[in-house]
């Protein structure tokens, strides 16, 4: 009771949260997810029914032949957890994202510990944990079929307070938990991997850096404190899990099949500006947590 009553408006939040995302789920049974979505469902669902990560696509996904032909030219980690959650629940409740809305709760509660711990502010931890749990882009990414970028959102959260955590307190049992996560984003999407490592990337210049800076004013002068043994360990350690991350997830998702070509159709289509949805030029409503 005493946790109930310390947890109270984050408990709320987590419980709005959670009717948000399940609500498609349970509210219909048709499908309102778009082409990514049922991509995503089509390649769990053949995983779950056949347990052969090599097996051939469907015929009634429309990627097949134009962007890949077998299951391993995707990514596998939102892959393997959603047939899971078909192997043991059914398919209702991949088809609407309630999974993913499922994990994207237990992400907010990470976020909560992450902002915390930064800034020991419980008020300031709640403001951001509900404006990410009402975040309009999450949602259009979740129910639009984006659910890959979305996972990888999601383990950002829990990457990122391990890796606070072994920053502020040490602790190799930190550090590894932030490898095994690291990992796992680099298995879900690789462009939010990389802005993952760059957070931590600011994290670190924040936590062990910046604390030992002394600004005075008016003349902005600099002055560093000594530079602690444990900073190139820890920058060695996190760019060498980055990069065996990177090199172990990307490079065969790379030269699988006719992933070859999509790739570089990927990086012409991000150079092109006209094609961002008109809802994201209002941030207000779609980059709440960013914003704050």
């Amino acid at each position: 009771m005493q946790f109930l009553r310390k947890n109270t408006w984050l408990i709320l939040i987590l419980l709005v949260n959670l009717a948000i995302v399940m609500y498609p789920t349970f509210a219909t049974n048709l499908p309102i997810t778009q082409t990514d979505g049922l991509t995503y469902f089509g390649i769990s669902k053949t995983l779950a029914n056949t347990g052969d990560f090599f097996a051939e696509l469907p015929d009634y996904l429309p990627v097949k032949g134009q962007e890949a032909t077998h299951i391993n030219e995707f990514l596998p980690v939102p892959i393997l957890y959603m047939a899971a959650f078909i192997k043991l629940f059914g398919e209702r409740i991949v088809i609407n994202s309630g999974a993913l809305g499922l994990f994207f709760v237990l992400a907010n509660l990470y976020l909560y510990l992450f902002v915390e711990k930064l800034t020991s502010n419980k008020k300031v931890a709640l403001i951001t944990t509900l404006f990410s749990a009402l975040n309009f882009r999450f949602y259009f990414l979740l129910w639009g079929g984006n659910w890959a970028n979305v996972f990888a959102m999601m383990l950002g959260w829990p990457t990122l307070y391990f890796f606070l955590k072994y920053l502020k307190d040490g602790g190799w049992k930190n550090f590894g938990l932030t490898a095994i996560l690291l990992l796992l984003t680099a298995g879900s999407h690789t462009m939010h991997f990389l802005f993952v490592v760059a957070l931590m990337g600011g994290l670190f210049i924040g936590e062990q850096i910046m604390k030992n800076t002394e600004i005075k004013w008016p003349t902005i002068e600099f002055k560093f404190g000594a530079p602690e043994r444990k900073w190139l360990k820890t920058v060695m350690a996190t760019l060498t899990v980055a990069i065996i991350s990177f090199f172990a997830t990307f490079v065969p998702f790379v030269l699988a099949g006719t992933r070859t070509s999509w790739v570089t159709e990927w990086i012409n289509y991000l150079k092109s500006f006209d094609k961002v949805p008109q809802v994201w030029h209002y941030g207000i409503l779609a980059d709440g947590p960013i914003l704050l």
